[in-house]
């Protein structure tokens, strides 16, 4: 809820720097970029040719970030070069992620990585939801929950989806819901995007919920990030087979005045519209 989440600064002369504003919480161009179970660097191809700047890998396996550092020079340096680090994610914090990428909390556009699948996976025949592997995601809500990305973006096999009648892929969205993220998900298929295999696959993905208000106790408007749990937007196969409904983004009572969205504020301080100076409500 809002006093849990994280109060990022006051608003003064943001109407004056809004493209300062938007850098500062991630809306930068090119978009910033950090990526956890990095493997040989394939979510990150993905993610270099559409455009953004992928400047951390986290990899724990040693040969695969010798393949990342071979493949360097022709792939993944079109922006910065990313510093892959070679270590276990259990050993590694979000301050070392944030300070290698070069930003504060809220300054990562997505945060985006596949966590090791073998116990949700089909192709296992004993696989199990208590699989000590099924748990490496939650190091993925971590570091979403501490870096406060604009986005995140989570691909795993398409077991994830089924297993426990659907109680686990409820509890993974729940999980980053609560770490102020809108959530929604589907399973997609390679073929469909041009690949000559069917090869399909969930993916996940998060907004951060960002609002700002003018609260009764502060002079000035104040900006939070992932100020409060968000939708969770099931699949409409998955809504039917469970017989679930989306449900309603929790409201705030915090403020005064009902918030806007970041989205609404950025439009606003470019257009002029937001005098913070004023110390009263903002328009």
């Amino acid at each position: 809820m809002l006093e849990d989440s994280e109060f990022l600064e006051t608003l003064e002369g943001a109407a004056d720097e809004p493209e300062k504003l938007r850098r500062r919480i991630g809306y930068r161009n090119p978009p910033i970029g950090v990526s956890l179970f990095t493997g040989a660097g394939g979510f990150d191809l993905g993610m270099e040719q559409a455009g953004i700047d992928v400047r951390v890998m986290v990899e724990k396996d040693e040969q695969a970030c010798d393949t990342l550092k071979l493949n360097m020079p022709d792939f993944f340096c079109e922006h910065t070069k990313p510093e892959i680090i070679n270590e276990d994610i259990y050993e590694v914090s979000t301050e070392q992620i944030l300070e290698a990428a070069g930003v504060k909390m809220g300054g990562v556009t997505v945060v985006f990585g596949g966590p090791p699948c073998q116990g949700f996976s089909h192709a296992n025949p004993n696989r199990n939801p208590d699989d000590e592997r099924n748990e490496l995601y939650q190091e993925m809500v971590r570091v979403v929950h501490e870096a406060k990305p604009v986005y995140f973006a989570m691909e795993n096999v398409k077991g994830l989806a089924s297993m426990a009648d659907g109680e686990v892929i409820k509890n993974v969205c729940k999980e980053f819901q609560q770490c102020g993220y809108d959530v929604t998900w589907d399973v997609l298929d390679a073929a469909d995007y041009g690949v000559p295999q069917h090869r399909e696959r969930v993916f996940i993905i998060g907004k951060r919920v960002d609002v700002f208000a003018q609260p009764a106790f502060a002079p000035r408007p104040q900006m939070h990030i992932a100020a409060k749990p968000g939708k969770i937007r099931h699949p409409e196969f998955f809504r039917e087979k469970y017989d679930l409904e989306d449900p309603e983004q929790t409201g705030l009572d915090a403020f005064t005045d009902e918030p806007d969205s970041v989205d609404d504020f950025l439009e606003k301080a470019i257009q002029g519209d937001l005098h913070s100076n004023s110390g009263g409500e903002v328009s």
